[in-house]
């Protein structure tokens, strides 16, 4: 009812609302169907140690999988997700605050992006976050007319190759059943439980 009550306050229609084995209270999924709530998403918890060794990705020949540590590539892989996630299209603005904080957080290696190119267009974009010996794995889309040819499996070997040079020794990532979790299954990730996701509307 809280939660509700702030999202009717900001004028929204609903709240997607994530939950797991580690929600509490341990009814909260029960609840959420009870109150109309309807799944609309789903991932697999995957993790991978990579300290001992990567895994075979087989990556196709004659894929490009850069480093993201510049404007042009920053706006290639920015577009990448626009269209792949079906987003609003950034404004110049926030291009600019987005490439500056991507770059300062490059300097630092706390977080960075790998951006793939099939013949020399962007395909496939992804990030990666490191905290400690973890390596966050994130914002992983391919565009369709590029998918199932490789690229995908480029962004992801190169992000677990730089994250284990930086210090990772465990990957971690959050994957879909219909694209990118068979992928990581086979390169070796093992599966720790389900995310759901439910939409629950505002009340009429």
């Amino acid at each position: 009812d809280e939660v509700l009550g702030r999202v009717a306050r900001w004028g929204q229609p609903g709240v997607a609302w994530w939950v797991s084995a580690a929600t509490r209270p341990e009814d909260t999924e029960q609840v959420l169907r009870g109150r109309g709530g309807t799944r609309i998403d789903a991932v697999s918890i995957l993790a991978c140690d990579i300290g001992r060794g990567l895994p075979e990705l087989d990556v196709p020949a004659g894929i490009d999988a850069r480093l993201v540590d510049d404007g042009p590539l920053f706006r290639a892989a920015a577009m990448v997700t626009v269209r792949g996630w079906g987003r609003a299209e950034p404004s110049e603005a926030d291009l600019a605050r987005d490439l500056a904080e991507a770059l300062r957080d490059l300097s630092g290696w706390a977080s960075f992006r790998m951006l793939a190119l099939i013949d020399g267009e962007p395909a496939c974009t992804g990030g990666c976050t490191l905290r400690g010996e973890l390596a966050h794995l994130w914002g992983a889309v391919t565009l369709r007319p590029f998918r199932h040819r490789g690229s995908y499996r480029a962004v992801l070997a190169e992000r677990l190759r730089l994250a284990r040079d930086h210090g990772a020794a465990l990957a971690i990532v959050k994957g879909r059943s219909g694209t990118s979790a068979p992928i990581l299954l086979r390169a070796g990730f093992s599966d720790y439980g389900e995310e759901r996701c439910y939409w629950l509307p505002v009340p009429a």
